[in-house]
C-alpha cells in the first residue's frame, strides 16, 4: 500500500539479511518496482546461517540489481548470476584529515558501536575484568545503544564483580563527543565474532588507537 500510494520509483534495501527480502523482491516485480539491494557486508555471512544461507544467492539473483563494497564480494555475486556493481565503501572526509594519536600511557580502554548479540559484549566485559585484576586503575567506556537485554546483563555482572566504578555505560553520543572518546583512549576492544564493515575500526586507526579484537 505503501508502496503505491507513495508512487515509490526504485525500493533500495539495505537490509539485505532480512529473512523477508526473498517475498518483498517479488512483490515488487509484481508491481513493476524496482529492486536493489545494498550488501554492506561480506559475502561469507551466507554460510554462517544453514539453510536460510542458501536460499540468499537465489533472493539476490532476482533483483534488478546488488550494490556490493569490494571486489570480492562483487565476484561472489557475479558468480551466482546477480547483475552486480561494485561502489567501494565511502571513506568520510572527515576522517581523512584525522591526524591524531592516541595517549598510549593512559589506562582507558573503549567499546564503541550496538551493543548487540553478535558484538559479544558479555565477553568484552569478561576481558576487561581480568585486565582490572591486573591493572586496577583501568577503565571501560562503552559508547554505544543497548539491544535485547544485553545492557542488564552487563550491568549486573559489574556489580556482581565490583566494577561499576570501573565500567562507564555512556550510551548514545554525538559525532564530536565520539572523537573525543577515540582520543582519549589507550585501545579499542572489538569482540564481534561476525561483522560487515565495521566503520569503527577505520574511525579507531584514524585516530591511532590500537585495535584488540577476535579473528573474525
Amino acid at each position: 500500500k505503501g508502496i503505491t500510494e507513495e508512487k515509490v520509483d526504485v525500493l533500495i534495501n539495505h537490509n539485505w539479511s532480512d529473512c523477508l527480502a526473498t517475498w518483498e523482491v517479488m512483490l515488487l516485480k509484481l508491481m513493476d518496482v524496482p529492486y536493489i539491494t545494498y550488501c554492506h557486508a561480506h559475502f561469507s555471512w551466507t554460510f554462517f546461517w544453514g539453510r536460510a544461507g542458501l536460499y540468499l544467492p537465489r533472493t539476490l539473483k532476482l533483483c534488478d540489481a546488488v550494490v556490493a563494497l569490494s571486489e570480492t564480494n562483487a565476484r561472489f555475486f557475479q558468480l551466482c548470476g546477480c547483475n552486480t556493481y561494485l561502489v567501494e565503501n565511502p571513506v568520510p572526509e572527515d576522517l581523512k584529515q584525522v591526524r591524531q594519536t592516541a595517549p598510549l600511557e593512559s589506562r582507558r580502554i573503549l567499546m564503541i558501536g550496538r551493543i548487540a548479540r553478535e558484538k559479544y559484549p558479555m565477553e568484552a566485559i569478561r576481558i576487561f575484568k581480568l585486565v582490572h585484576d591486573a591493572c586496577p586503575d583501568a577503565v571501560f567506556d562503552i559508547v554505544g545503544a543497548g539491544e535485547g537485554n544485553y545492557m542488564p546483563q552487563m550491568m549486573e555482572y559489574c556489580r556482581e564483580n565490583q566494577l561499576s566504578d570501573s565500567v562507564i555505560f555512556h550510551g548514545l553520543k554525538s559525532s564530536q563527543e565520539v572523537n573525543q572518546f577515540f582520543h582519549d583512549s589507550t585501545c579499542m576492544l572489538f569482540t564481534s565474532k561476525m561483522e560487515g564493515y565495521p566503520m569503527v575500526l577505520l574511525e579507531a586507526k584514524a585516530h591511532g588507537l590500537p585495535i584488540a579484537m577476535y579473528d573474525l
